[in-house]
């Protein structure tokens, strides 16, 4: 059994632009809204055809536009691979460049700031149940591409390896990232 976890493409969207003091919400949901329209230099799938296979996407649209600029193939769609939301003030009190934004707002993820989203212990919750439904797929299909996310997919990974699941191998975190991971036969 085979589960790949592939990190969706780079999104259209402005990362270089500031976000003024009262645009934080709807500068989160444009980059949430934002499309991958850019195909990956090296195809991360490379399917197997020699077994069965099954796709799953999140349900939202860079993952989804990422598996059908690489694949164009109907996929399980599936909430629980979601990435995990951001945490946010409704108001900046001063203007900040969209990396900073990012950034601050996913280290109080991290430390357990909750404002506006569900949080890390929701996040980690979602991330066993998603979990135990990839390795329900991956009996029924022997191999599960997934089109995911950073955070999510790699909170699925850590899951899978307590699981007993073993890194077959990792491209790295940046988009189109891939990780093999696969269940040790007895």
């Amino acid at each position: 059994m085979k589960l790949v976890l592939v990190r969706h493409g780079q999104p259209d969207f402005n990362t270089q632009k500031w976000i003024s003091v009262n645009n934080v919400r709807s500068s989160l949901q444009q980059y949430c809204d934002s499309r991958v329209t850019m195909r990956p230099a090296n195809d991360p799938f490379l399917i197997d055809s020699g077994s069965a296979h099954h796709f799953m996407t999140s349900g939202l649209t860079r993952s989804q536009d990422s598996l059908m600029l690489c694949e164009n193939v109907q996929a399980e769609v599936c909430e629980l691979l979601n990435e995990a939301e951001l945490p946010h003030p409704k108001k900046l009190m001063f203007p900040l460049p969209w990396p900073c934004l990012l950034g601050i707002c996913r280290l109080g993820w991290l430390l357990g700031y909750r404002k506006n989203a569900p949080g890390l212990i929701h996040d980690l919750i979602r991330a066993k149940v998603a979990t135990s439904l990839l390795i329900e797929r991956a009996h029924e299909h022997t191999n599960v591409y997934i089109v995911g996310h950073g955070i999510m997919n790699r909170l699925i990974v850590r899951e899978l390896g307590k699981r007993g699941w073993c890194v077959e191998t990792k491209t790295g975190s940046g988009y189109w990232s891939k990780t093999v991971m696969i269940y040790p036969e007895d």
